[in-house]
């Protein structure tokens, strides 16, 4: 059963009743120390026909025995220290069911009536699990969160259209929460979406509210949107986010496009320590003429950026691009040397976990033989360019670092 949706001013004035029992929100709240997650986890995608697609993990020393298969009408997702797993199982008529597991055993609750799931991800701190959904008509959008500890579920709703909080025809994807706010980036839905800017929703402590549907609150804008941002994400201690940004003054050279794949040849970062103000954008580092920048990666302690750059030679993909890292602290660059040591593969994505850089190398089929194969390799933060191959499969999605083995 729904429970009723609570009006904008009803949440106004349950926030404001909070802050003035002393509970006002903290917006830029700092995280206690944590250690860097050491283990990579892997959503690995099978070349055998009928065979399930699966997650698994990666230590320093190579791939552990968990192995966890999924449905295609599933959504898997697991939380960064391990504790807990949460499934959205969609409906072939729409709609579907969520599965979150908490110290009390697993809590399932059914999307919303009527909308459309979008996505969804654990915080950082594996407290709450996050969810998004939006509905075509009328133009609604939902936001969800539900707290791992308590299994307390709240749902934020507003508008997308004109007068929507992220602006029209943006719904909000969320990236993190830390108990005082919601980072989200903007998306368009029901279409091919490209950046729709970043977003802080303050929030009080969650801890005296009580489950149920309320209005969506308003949102503070910290990085615009803009078509030309084609890769982002957010530091492993969440109070940055690099994002790679296509300067169309530096046309690429030698490009042939494959798909709507977004060209980026600028690496900048946002400090989000303060989020009641738009943050200036730095710039790291930026390709050389003609050139462009591949895959990166946040250092475990959000140091430092490990990145590629190189040229095209007529494809879509760098060849024998460099490896590269540069410091937030001074934004100097050091090439680390070749990221692949043949012209037909190149590095598609990186993560880097613990004491280990990780990265996915794709195939040319057109210049290999008709091989696609992919392959998983991993390297020491003190010689990320010694890349060793780890697997071989059709494909791979780095989901993130994990405590997980």
């Amino acid at each position: 059963m729904r429970v009723q949706l609570r009006s904008v001013a009803a949440i106004a004035l349950t926030l404001s009743l909070l802050m003035i029992a002393g509970a006002a929100p903290i917006l830029a709240q700092d995280n206690p120390a944590v250690s860097p997650l050491p283990n990579l986890l892997v959503q690995v995608y099978s070349a055998d026909l009928g065979a399930k697609s699966y997650f698994t993990v990666f230590t320093p020393d190579g791939q552990t025995a968990f192995n966890e298969t999924y449905e295609n009408t599933q959504s898997v997702f697991y939380a960064p220290d391990g504790t807990s797993k949460a499934v959205f199982t969609g409906l072939e008529n729409g709609g579907g069911t969520y599965t979150v597991g908490t110290p009390a055993g697993d809590v399932s609750f059914e999307g919303a009536i009527n909308y459309t799931y979008v996505t969804a991800t654990y915080s950082q701190d594996s407290r709450w699990f996050l969810y998004s959904e939006v509905q075509a008509d009328p133009k609604h959008w939902l936001l969800g969160i539900f707290e791992v500890a308590t299994g307390k579920r709240l749902e934020f709703i507003g508008k997308y259209d004109a007068t929507g909080p992220l602006g029209e025809n943006r719904v909000g994807y969320p990236v993190d929460f830390d108990g005082a706010r919601v980072l989200l980036t903007g998306i368009y839905p029901f279409s091919e979406s490209s950046f729709g800017g970043l977003y802080a929703m303050p929030l009080p402590d969650l801890a005296p509210v009580s489950s149920g549907q309320y209005g969506m609150p308003n949102m503070n804008l910290l990085v615009g949107a803009d078509s030309n941002i084609g890769y982002w994400k957010l530091a492993p201690n969440g109070k940055a986010m690099a994002y790679m940004v296509n300067d169309p003054a530096n046309p690429p050279s030698a490009f042939t496009p494959f798909g709507p794949a977004p060209i980026a040849n600028v690496l900048r970062y946002v400090d989000l320590s303060n989020t009641t103000l738009a943050p200036t954008p730095v710039t790291l580092a930026a390709a050389g003429p003609g050139q462009a920048l591949g895959a990166f990666a946040w250092s475990p302690d959000s140091s430092k950026v490990f990145f590629t750059g190189g040229n095209f030679q007529n494809t879509p993909y760098l060849v024998l691009a460099n490896l590269y890292v540069v410091s937030l602290a001074d934004t100097a660059v050091v090439p680390l040397g070749l990221s692949v040591t043949e012209p037909t593969v190149y590095v598609s994505q990186m993560q880097a976990c613990g004491t280990m850089l990780y990265a996915t190398i794709n195939r040319d089929a057109t210049q290999s033989g008709g091989s696609s194969d992919a392959i998983l390799v991993g390297a020491p933060l003190e010689t990320p360019g010694a890349f060793r191959s780890l697997a071989t499969g059709l494909s791979f999605f780095l989901t993130g670092c994990t405590a997980r083995s």
